[in-house]
């Protein structure tokens, strides 16, 4: 079974400067903090990396995918937001980038190769995030 061992993301939604998560396939994580410390722009950036979108940013009244609102908004024009993976499995380590060229946002990831097109295709059909909005419709649809 492949699992994820380390994140790395920077200047990525509310997350400006790099930040490191090292994983333990043993443990789970449970990440809590107070309003606007970047919570959710961790699991926006998990988001991001496996569906190449982040749904609640993704309405028509943002567009493109929701791009413009993937990157920090204090982060310098010729820098980079990013979010990189490394997994058990080497071979599928992966950086994906958010950079502004010629004045228009474009996105871009490091691997492209079959087996990691693969393996992301497998990943999308988990439910990789629980979100307060599943936690809600779960209870929900459990008492009637």
């Amino acid at each position: 079974m492949i699992s994820l061992r380390h994140i790395e993301i920077a200047g990525f939604r509310g997350i400006k400067e790099p930040l490191s998560i090292p994983l333990n396939a043993n443990q789970s994580l449970l990440i809590y903090g107070d309003n606007g410390s970047g919570k959710s722009s961790i699991a926006d950036a998990v988001e991001w990396f496996f569906y190449d979108k982040v749904e609640h940013l993704s309405r028509e009244e943002i567009g493109r995918k929701g791009l413009e609102a993937l990157r920090n908004k204090f982060l310098p024009d010729d820098d980079d937001a990013t979010v990189a993976f490394n997994f058990s499995e080497a071979t599928l380590n992966a950086t994906k980038v958010l950079s502004i060229k010629n004045s228009k946002l474009a996105a871009s990831i490091s691997k492209t190769d079959e087996a990691f097109s693969c393996y992301i295709s497998d990943s999308q059909k988990e439910n990789l995030l629980l979100r307060y909005r599943d936690l809600v419709y779960c209870l929900i649809n459990s008492w009637w």
